[in-house]
């Protein structure tokens, strides 16, 4: 499967310098009491680095899929950029392996260096130096001040005026809401009419309300909702693990009810200018359960499509199917270390906004 992979990557690649680059820097050690030269201080451990998750795994569903088809699907309709973002993750993630057995892997540092794009390293250093401020805004009780939320405001960050003019005073959504810390930046920032804070996690719940009032978040301006959003109105069992990961796809002992985002719009006379959703692996359900908000109001949207392929694939024909023509789609990365499981998502918002400019 490996020589496949390098062979298939190498095809792919028109430079015959990156060519001896990719077959010399990427190996594997067999593993752990096995001795190779990964041990060296040359190599690094890539366990996690850019996972899509363990439902699927990009190298079986490239053999098994007409990956082509898809990508062509995907691509269809964007700006260069957002093509050039695509090719560039499916790249780097065909060059890695997969979860089951990413443990043993290790990867040569100067080739993993060589990876990242200037724009990359530009956000790292502009993330670093910003740092200590966000620590002196905002107190987390974990050490998680995420890029694609301090640095990037989910997309929000380097938008228009008129874009973030058309969401204030307006309704926010923040599925997967974690402990608060991105109803504590759209406050701060974007003047939001209430935030809705959904969140699974009756940990991470807890933590919120010690966030929100350690930071003086005002009480009229959320809600924190203890549901998951969905496609419809149920009750499942979860594993409440209280990490930033916690899903509704692995199963466990918490109850937990879910609700679609139209009922709960129609049930609070919400009016909606920005989603932000990022529910760990089930972002498909999620936006089914909210064509009719986003064909009414016209929302702003932030959608995460990088916890496993059915999001990364569907989401977008899924959204064209709702908005028709109406809506700029783009595909970016909300994220600058690619040691990370990089932020991945379609940031979409009515074209009308840029005949305003």
């Amino acid at each position: 499967m490996k020589r496949f992979l390098v062979n298939f990557l190498c095809a792919c690649v028109p430079s015959k310098k990156i060519r001896h680059r990719i077959k010399d820097y990427f190996s594997i050690s067999k593993g752990k009491n096995e001795k190779t030269a990964l041990i060296d201080d040359g190599f690094m451990p890539i366990l996690g680095v850019l996972s899509m998750g363990d439902q699927q795994l990009l190298q079986e569903y490239f053999l098994t899929h007409n990956m082509p088809e898809k990508i062509n699907i995907l691509k269809a309709g964007l700006d260069e950029t957002s093509q050039k973002n695509i090719d560039r993750y499916l790249f780097r993630m065909l060059l890695l392996p997969d979860n089951k057995i990413s443990a043993n892997y290790k990867i040569n540092k100067i080739f993993f260096e060589s990876l990242k794009t200037e724009e990359e390293k530009e956000c790292t250093r502009k993330f670093i130096q910003e740092y200590l401020q966000y620590k002196k805004d905002i107190v987390l009780f974990k050490e998680e001040y995420n890029v694609d939320t301090f640095y990037f405001h989910h997309g929000l960050r380097f938008q228009s005026k008129e874009l973030k003019k058309y969401i204030a005073g307006k309704d926010f959504i923040d599925a997967g809401a974690y402990v608060g810390d991105s109803a504590l930046i759209l406050n701060k920032y974007y003047a939001p009419s209430h935030i809705w804070s959904f969140e699974i996690s009756e940990h991470n719940r807890k933590t919120y309300q010690q966030v929100a009032k350690l930071n003086n978040l005002p009480e009229n301006k959320y809600t924190l909702v203890p549901m998951g959003v969905s496609d419809t109105k149920k009750t499942i069992y979860i594993d409440d693990s209280g990490h930033q990961g916690t899903t509704t796809l692995l199963s466990g002992g918490t109850k937990c009810e879910l609700t679609d985002l139209d009922s709960f719009v129609e049930e609070n006379n919400l009016k909606v200018g920005f989603i932000k959703s990022d529910v760990e692996g089930s972002g498909l359900e999620a936006l089914k359960g909210m064509k009719k908000t986003i064909r009414k109001d016209k929302p702003v949207l932030c959608l995460a499509i990088y916890h496993n392929l059915r999001e990364f694939f569907d989401t977008k024909p899924m959204l064209e199917e709702i908005v028709g023509g109406e809506y700029k789609m783009i595909i970016t990365q909300l994220h600058s270390f690619l040691e990370y499981q990089v932020e991945i998502v379609i940031f979409a918002y009515p074209k009308e906004l840029d005949s305003a400019k």
